[in-house]
């Protein structure tokens, strides 16, 4: 038997439960994702800085938190993001999660407020003096967006 046959055969042996995509009665429920037994959403990862992904997920190792994670795709249109394997574990990924993001973002206002004080952190005009071409060109579709507005209603 090939091993094509084999790997067949054995998925054949599952016990995999039938999923109702519609209700077909009144009497029987809906089933839910969770009831079918789809990973949950913990975390988007769309503009996301790659060290606080990073973060993320050691902590969800450190407490031995089942995940997996999706990517944007070639065309960056799907959902990157974080998911969790089991029901179970969200409440406590949840909590875990809550408490990194309070904890980092005192930690990025701090490091920001000290690079203010040493006179480090950057500040509007030295955005247009490094992107010039890119602060123009949103200046001028900001105000062709509002006199295009605006003119429409003389």
């Amino acid at each position: 038997m090939s091993e094509i046959k084999k790997a067949i055969a054995g998925l054949n042996q599952i016990n995999l439960r039938p999923v109702k995509l519609h209700k077909p009665s009144s009497t029987e429920p809906w089933l839910t994702p969770r009831e079918i037994g789809l990973a949950r959403l913990l975390f988007r990862l769309r503009n996301v800085p790659d060290e606080e992904a990073f973060e993320v997920r050691e902590l969800l190792n450190e407490h031995n938190i089942s995940f997996y994670e999706t990517t944007a795709g070639n065309w960056g249109i799907s959902m990157p993001a974080i998911w969790l394997n089991d029901e179970a574990d969200y409440e406590q990924a949840r909590g875990l999660l809550d408490i990194y993001q309070q904890e980092r973002a005192q930690r990025m206002r701090a490091d920001y407020e000290s690079a203010r004080a040493r006179g480090e952190a950057e500040t509007q005009l030295q955005v247009f003096l490094r992107e010039p071409g890119k602060t123009i060109s949103l200046l001028v579709a900001i105000v062709v967006f509002l006199y295009l507005n605006i003119t429409a209603f003389f």
